[in-house]
């Protein structure tokens, strides 16, 4: 939501509506969430309310379990290569 985004603490790089980000917890190295912007950082800003970045990766989920569990016994590899993006 865009009050998390615009609290004290919080920055935001300047990017257009749809834009893919990476969200980070104040003061960690490592994202914690990969999504896309549903609104540009100018709006968010100026309004303030709303669903602000549609998660699509997140701490967890089911990507992010693959590492640990693996696929039906098989070996699993997982890599990715995520922008520094609207949150940090």
């Amino acid at each position: 939501m865009s009050p998390g985004l615009t609290s004290a603490g919080g920055r935001m790089d300047d990017v257009p509506a749809e834009s893919i980000i990476a969200v980070y917890a104040e003061g960690k190295e490592h994202a914690l969430a990969i999504g896309v912007t549903t609104l540009s950082t100018e709006t968010i800003r100026s309004e303030n309310k709303g669903v602000a970045v549609e998660n699509t990766h997140y701490l967890k989920d089911g990507l992010w379990l693959l590492r640990t569990e693996g696929v039906r016994g098989a070996s699993v590899r997982v890599f990715g290569v995520y922008p520094r993006g609207l949150v940090e």
